[in-house]
């Protein structure tokens, strides 16, 4: 879940809490936006560096490290000790209190997230949707998101192969934009740097370039279509398709 979706919901639960903890509901807001340092003090330790916009270009890459050491305040030893520290300590308790609700809105979101991936891998059949490929490394991406409050709608997310995937979160392109804007410009932007990024092989077949994909272009220069060298079934490019299935 973004920084922004969190700061939201944590000061909507605090306005509501006010009337209970007064002053003191500042203790478990702090804590429940702040827990994620532990972010950025594994990217100190990892990079040595001390760029925070580093920082936030490393956790919003395609591949974002996920693994449970960009995350010690959030691992339940964390929790217990500070729970063992501070039970008798009306701060501690407010401060743990912050930290389960931010650790319990994380576990609802990827909950969440990874039901509506499954369900759109399923609807894309495995294929990428910009260059067609149908590859085992295949990943459903959030392109579209309100400015705030995550959306788990499935027409939000698409199925892009991991060349498309690289070149929709590349330095300085915008890789999760705003409902406005529709898919065939967001799919442009992104063939147009898939095409001039290496191509990564599937997964399970390092050393063989993943189908390479070819641009028919209009008078304009603007990509109209996408081919790749594997033929599919299925039309590339068009917007997913979002019915039932």
């Amino acid at each position: 879940m973004r920084v922004r979706d969190h700061v939201a919901i944590s000061s909507g639960a605090a306005a509501l809490l006010y009337p209970r903890l007064g002053r003191s509901v500042v203790i478990p807001w702090a804590a429940s936006i702040f827990i994620d340092v532990d972010h950025y003090v594994w990217f100190l330790i990892r990079y040595r560096r001390l760029n925070p916009v580093a920082a936030v270009r490393v956790f919003n890459s395609a591949e974002a490290p996920k693994h449970s050491a960009t995350r010690p305040l959030h691992h339940p030893a964390a929790v217990l000790s500070l729970l063992l520290l501070g039970r008798h300590r009306r701060a501690a308790v407010l401060a743990l209190l912050g930290m389960v609700f931010h650790i319990g809105l994380d576990s609802y979101h990827r909950a969440r997230m990874a039901e509506a991936q499954a369900a759109v891998l399923n609807r894309d059949h495995l294929t990428c949707q910009v260059c067609g490929a149908q590859q085992a490394d295949v990943v459903a991406h959030v392109w579209r998101q309100p400015a705030l409050l995550p959306s788990y709608r499935v027409e939000h997310l698409v199925t892009v192969c991991a060349g498309c995937h690289e070149a929709a979160h590349a330095k300085g392109a915008v890789a999760i934009v705003r409902p406005s804007c529709g898919w065939e410009s967001y799919r442009n932007g992104v063939a147009q740097r898939a095409l001039t990024r290496p191509r990564i092989p599937a997964a399970g077949n390092q050393g063989t370039a993943a189908p390479r994909a070819y641009a028919g272009r209009d008078a304009t220069g603007r990509i109209t279509h996408l081919r790749s060298q594997k033929e599919h079934p299925h039309p590339v490019g068009a917007a997913p398709d979002t019915r039932r299935r």
